[in-house]
């Protein structure tokens, strides 16, 4: 069927050819062909056309669906990078944040034992500054029991035998003033410690003050020592006679010297 439609085309293009340069051709049908009325090729023509169309439409489909292929495609690479990238900064953020806990961890730890460390350093401080003190008002102590009994002693010479105790009594005066400064800066020392330590005095200048109040205390129990031991060597050169000291304050004379020193 084709191949008669195909030559009776064919004499239809070549009758045009020879009406267009003027030559007049016989319409004869080939030999055995079948003649075809011109509606039957037009409607021949139109279905060839649409099957033509119809592959095209149809290579325009694959072409449709290839390229929508590849956007989804691309669309799935697109999604699986993204969730890719998201993955990644949140172990990155998951890693920073274990490691920012592990260092807020380590300095809480750190100013813990820090504070541990100044607790037992503030211990240590109050117990030193409670032991000096407290030796300096034992010495104290004992250098005032001295006094009163040197004083007594002297007074009994005096009336009793006549001894001439002006100069025992005038180094008693100055051990007994070095007492009281002895006592007045301990009170201070001990003052300065509470502040020190409730926090009402920056620390290193308390500290340095208060060290200096010990050296005063200090230097004062020293002179009242001095003092003392002065007046019992003049008691004893006024009275004439070495051995009316008792030896029990003998005794506490060179243990309060060894406790100044």
């Amino acid at each position: 069927m084709l191949v008669i439609a195909g030559a009776s085309v064919a004499r239809a293009q070549e009758q045009q050819e020879n009406s267009e340069t003027g030559k007049t051709v016989s319409e004869k049908p080939l030999p055995g062909a079948r003649v075809l009325s011109p509606t039957t090729i037009r409607v021949k023509e139109e279905t060839r056309e649409k099957q033509i169309n119809r592959v095209e439409t149809a290579g325009e489909k694959r072409e449709l669906k290839q390229e929508t292929r590849e956007k989804t495609k691309d669309g799935v690479l697109e999604k699986r990078e993204t969730a890719r990238e998201k993955l990644i900064t949140e172990k990155k953020e998951t890693r920073e944040a274990k490691e920012l806990q592990k260092r807020e961890e380590k300095d809480k730890e750190l100013a813990e034992r820090q504070k541990e460390r100044e607790a037992k350093k503030i211990e240590r401080v109050k117990a030193y500054f409670e032991k000096i003190t407290t030796r300096l008002e034992a010495a104290v102590e004992r250098l005032t029991k001295l006094a009163e009994r040197l004083e007594s002693r002297a007074q009994k010479l005096a009336t009793e035998k006549g001894v001439d105790v002006s100069k025992t009594r005038e180094l008693l005066g100055v051990a007994k003033t070095k007492i009281a400064d002895a006592k007045t800066t301990i009170g201070q020392i001990r003052t300065e410690v509470v502040a020190m330590f409730a926090g009402e005095t920056e620390p290193r200048i308390a500290f340095e003050k208060t060290k200096e109040l010990l050296g005063t205390a200090k230097e004062s129990v020293k002179a009242a020592h001095r003092a003392l031991v002065e007046a019992i060597a003049s008691l004893k050169a006024s009275a004439g006679l070495r051995d009316d000291v008792p030896k029990s304050e003998k005794t506490e004379d060179a243990e309060t010297v060894e406790t100044n020193e």
